[in-house]
C-alpha cells in the first residue's frame, strides 16, 4: 500500500504526508496517521490550473487480506479522513471507491460509507474471480500489471458514467 499512496500523493508535500502517516502507522494499514499534515501544506490547490476530474480509491487488501479484520467504525472513519483530505486539495470532484477482491467484510464497509455519503461517492467492486490466481496476482495477491489492467479496463466504462466522458473514439 505504501507504493500506492506514493502514486496517489505524487507531489512532494504529499509523499511527505504519506511517509508520516506510515511512520506513525501500527501493523495494520487502517491504523490512522496524522491526515491533519494536509491542512498544514503550503500547497495552494485552489491556484493550481490542473484538477483531477475523478479520483480512484482502492483500499482493503491488505487490511482484508487476513484475519483480524479492522474494526467496521475505524476503517470507515480511518477512510473518511482520505476523503476528506482528497477533498479539501481538490473540491468536490467525484471519488470512485473501489471494494477490492479480498474475503471478508470489506466490501459491505466500503458500500456503507458510500451509500451513507452525500460527498459524491461511487462505489465500484472487483469480484473475486474477476482476476486470474495465477496470472494476475502477484505479492500477498495484490493485483500485478495484468491485474491492474482488467480492473482499469472494468472501471473505465463507470469513470466514463460518472463524469460524462465519452467512450470510444480518437484521444484529443
Amino acid at each position: 500500500m505504501r507504493d500506492k499512496m506514493f502514486n496517489i500523493f505524487d507531489e512532494p508535500e504529499h509523499a511527505k504526508i504519506a511517509e508520516n502517516m506510515f511512520a506513525k502507522g501500527t501493523k495494520n494499514s487502517f491504523s490512522k496517521g496524522d491526515l491533519g499534515d494536509v491542512s498544514d501544506n503550503k500547497y495552494d490547490y485552489a491556484a493550481d490550473p490542473h484538477k483531477p476530474d475523478v479520483a480512484v480509491i482502492n483500499l482493503g487488501t491488505n487490511d482484508f487480506g487476513t484475519e483480524p479484520y479492522p474494526d467496521k467504525k475505524d476503517f470507515i472513519d480511518a477512510y473518511h479522513e482520505i476523503v476528506d483530505a482528497v477533498r479539501k486539495m481538490y473540491g468536490n470532484i467525484p471519488i470512485i471507491c473501489i471494494a477490492p477482491r479480498v474475503q471478508g467484510p470489506c466490501f459491505d464497509y466500503i458500500a456503507e460509507l458510500v451509500e451513507h455519503s452525500s460527498n459524491n461517492l461511487h462505489l465500484a467492486a472487483i469480484f473475486q474471480d474477476y482476476c486470474n490466481n495465477t496470472t494476475d496476482l502477484g505479492a500477498s495477491e495484490h493485483p500485478n500489471y495484468e491485474g491492474q489492467k482488467k480492473m482499469a479496463m472494468l472501471i473505465c466504462p463507470y469513470i466514463s458514467t460518472v463524469t460524462g466522458w465519452a467512450t470510444g473514439g480518437a484521444f484529443r
